[in-house]
Formats: structure tokens, C-alpha cells, sequence
């Protein structure tokens, strides 16, 4: 199967944005440096945090705290520059993506890049919210693969989305042209865009018992990541708006993870059932019974099962 026209815009997207987010994070040194900012070295150390630890005294004024603020800072940007792998592997295993709703990847497009500008609008350091345009790259990814994989969504749809989200990165990135109560505005948006990219999602897991091709490892991931993003905001800008946004978060995507561990025996049923489908398929076209042990087996684990949605 081929890319269609929608999918091969989205990745050009991605290769926009990562060439304007290095525009940006060089723009932001330059400015740190000429306003009165706090210096580092080596990334993590702040100027009078690294002499006094030089001179052994570890427990100058806050500098363990904004320390370990600034290495999880950027522990958070590593981890988020892998944390949607699994998710993008399942969904080329299975090439599939049932069980996904890929309105929960289109809001966290407009999450990533709402909270990244607001950010990059509040001059706060890079370690802060990095994270935003790790994600928003693999997010780009995944939306195409579910729409190669997928063929309910139509053109228009596609195109619509495609272009709103570059449409928003390319206003707020721009901040000069966004006045200070649209800021706030967009930042409330934000917290419902949250909710609104995991709620439909928990309850269409809780209403199927069942969750598809959804990673785990992606949304612990995500949970512990927005767990510590949680504890930087708190020591390094102080923002409500980040905090709260980030500490909803949190129970969302751990939620959803709970699910996924609760609903893993459905999950393995339904793919036994494909299988035997698709077992029974090939029987069919070749004219060759299965292996009857293995057909019983399968048949055995179905019977046992119940609630487990039907292809």
C-alpha cells in the first residue's frame, strides 16, 4: 500500500518543524544570554551551583533541587525521543490499528505545540518542554501509519487536520502576533484538549474490554515522564497552567495503562481469534483441513472467554 497525498504532507511537516524548533532553541539561548538568565555549565549545573559543589558544599541554597530538576529536564527529552517506539511497532506488526482512536493523537499534535510556544513564549529554559517536539515528531508518524493502515478516514479529514496543526504551530510559533489573554485562552484550551485526547479513549477500552494495538510501555511511559515534567515545572517556572496540565496528564495516561494490563487476556484472546480465522481461511482456499490439535486448542480458549469482541 501507498502513502497518499495526506500522509507524505504530514511527514513533510515533520521535517519543517524540526528545522524551525532548532531555529528556536538557538533564538532562545541568544536572548538567555543578553537578559540577566541563570548560567549553566555542562547543561545541568547552575554557575554558583557547579562552584560550590566544586568546593564540596552540596547543600548551597537550592542547588541540589534545581540540579536534579535540570537532569530530569533532559532525561524527560531522551526518553521522549523513544517513548512512542513501542506504539509505532505494534501498529507495523499488526498493520493495524484497531483499537486506537486517532482523534487521541490529533489533540495531542495541538497539545504539543500549544504548550511547547507557550513555553518558548514564557522564555523558559529548553529543558522544560523539549519533550513537545520529540513527541509531536513520532505523533506525525503514528497518524500516518494509522491512516495508511486505516480507510475510514477520508481526504478531507486528513487534510483538514494536516493543515490546522501546521496552521497552529506556524500562529503560535510566531508569538509576537499572539497578545498575552490569547496566551491564557489557548493554555485553558489546552487542559480540555487533555482531557478530550484520553477520556474518549478510556471509555471506548472501558465500553469494549478491550484495547487493541494500544502500547503500555508507551503509556507508562508517558505517565512517569509528565510525573517528573510535574516536579521541573514546579522547581524551574512555577507555571499553574504547566503544572496542572501536566499532574492531568499523569492520571490520564496511567489510566489508560491500567487498562491495558487489565484488558491484556481480551487482547490475546481477540488476536487467538484472528488467527483461528484466518487459519480457517487458508484451510478453506486450499482445500486442506488445519492441524486439528492446534484448531481444539484455539477453540478451547475461546469457548472460555467472554465479553471479547468479535471480528
Amino acid at each position: 500500500m501507498k502513502f497518499n497525498h495526506s500522509c507524505l504532507l504530514l511527514l513533510l511537516l515533520f521535517t519543517l518543524t524540526i528545522c524551525a524548533t532548532v531555529a528556536s532553541d538557538a533564538g532562545q539561548e541568544t536572548e538567555a544570554t543578553e537578559e540577566d538568565s541563570p548560567k549553566y555549565k555542562l547543561l545541568f549545573f547552575r554557575e554558583d551551583c557547579f562552584n560550590e559543589f566544586l568546593d564540596l558544599n552540596f547543600f548551597y541554597k537550592d542547588c541540589i533541587s534545581i540540579t536534579i530538576s535540570k537532569g530530569l529536564g533532559y532525561g524527560i527529552i531522551l526518553g521522549a525521543m523513544l517513548v512512542k517506539l513501542p506504539q509505532i511497532y505494534n501498529i507495523l506488526k499488526a498493520r493495524s490499528g484497531r483499537g486506537i482512536l486517532p482523534s487521541m493523537f490529533y489533540m495531542e499534535c495541538f497539545m504539543f505545540i500549544i504548550n511547547g510556544c507557550y513555553n518558548i513564549h514564557l522564555n523558559s529554559p529548553f529543558s522544560v518542554y523539549g519533550e513537545n517536539f520529540a513527541l509531536l515528531f513520532q505523533n506525525f508518524i503514528v497518524i500516518a501509519l494509522l491512516w495508511l493502515y486505516g480507510n475510514k478516514t477520508s481526504n478531507v479529514p486528513k487534510a483538514i487536520v494536516t493543515l490546522s496543526i501546521f496552521g497552529t504551530f506556524s500562529f503560535l510559533y510566531f508569538d509576537a502576533l499572539v497578545p498575552n489573554f490569547l496566551w491564557k485562552l489557548f493554555m485553558d484550551i489546552q487542559i480540555l484538549m487533555v482531557a478530550y485526547s484520553r477520556l474518549p479513549q478510556i471509555l471506548e477500552n472501558f465500553k469494549s474490554k478491550f484495547t487493541g494495538e494500544l502500547s503500555s510501555i508507551m503509556f507508562l511511559a508517558n505517565a512517569l515522564g509528565n510525573l517528573a515534567r510535574t516536579y521541573t515545572f514546579m522547581k524551574e517556572t512555577q507555571d499553574l497552567y504547566n503544572m496542572f496540565t501536566s499532574g492531568l496528564s499523569t492520571i490520564l495516561n496511567f489510566t489508560i495503562f491500567c487498562q491495558v494490563m487489565y484488558y491484556w487476556k481480551s487482547n490475546q484472546i481477540y488476536k487467538t481469534r484472528t488467527e483461528l480465522k484466518d487459519m480457517e481461511s487458508q484451510s478453506d482456499n486450499s482445500g486442506r483441513s488445519s492441524n486439528p490439535e492446534e484448531f481444539a486448542k484455539k477453540v478451547e480458549v475461546l469457548d472460555a472467554s467472554e465479553g471479547i469482541p468479535s471480528l
